[in-house]
């Protein structure tokens, strides 16, 4: 027998959902979530934000986020592994990614360097090691970029100087060795060193 119980219960479960579905940020930050990062927000179409900052995630970033439209992803302070997912240099509309302060390793993707959007680049205080990507030399909408407590080798690239909107830029402890390249002075923006 349907019960008005059944229909009203129904009913908010169905409004439950339209509203996860037209979401257009998830933020989930300071709660100290356990638990791994959940690939099904791919199906939130117009979801454009995920915030997930100072929890107790674990795990990995699912490569499915890779086929979303955000704009913003904040992980930091979190207990997150392994490497960085390649497919995150799908999301060309994304303007700020902050992986601060997890525990992942290898090697930094080249393709993060078609995010030709990105204003902030957060990786500090990770375990990631290698050279930073060539690629890098496009993103030239960065007015972030932190890459400090890793164990990156080589030389502080040349290409930093392609960065001209670049505000912050916070390399020290990174493993990447100088000297500075002189053209930083061409960064008329730069105000943090």
């Amino acid at each position: 027998m349907f019960s008005v119980f059944h229909l009203m219960l129904n009913l908010a479960v169905v409004i439950s959902l339209m509203f996860l579905t037209l979401m257009s940020r998830r933020v989930l930050k300071g709660y100290s979530l356990p638990g791994m990062l959940p690939p099904q927000l791919v199906k939130l179409p117009y979801l454009k934000q995920i915030d997930f900052a100072l929890n107790y995630l674990n795990g990995t970033i699912p490569k499915e986020w890779g086929a979303m439209q955000l704009t913003s992803i904040s992980l930091l302070v979190n207990r997150l592994s392994g490497e960085i997912p390649k497919e995150l240099g799908n999301i060309t509309t994304l303007t700020s990614l902050v992986l601060e302060a997890n525990q992942f390793s290898g090697v930094v993707p080249h393709e993060l360097g078609s995010l030709i959007n990105l204003g902030t680049m957060m990786l500090s205080s990770n375990r990631l090691i290698g050279n930073l990507p060539m690629t890098f030399s496009g993103l030239r909408n960065l007015t972030d970029f932190r890459i400090n407590d890793n164990n990156f080798s080589g030389t502080i690239p040349d290409f930093i100087q392609n960065w001209k909107q670049l505000e912050r830029l916070e390399m020290h402890a990174s493993g990447l060795q100088g000297p500075i390249p002189s053209n930083i002075s061409l960064m008329i923006n730069l105000t943090e060193l």
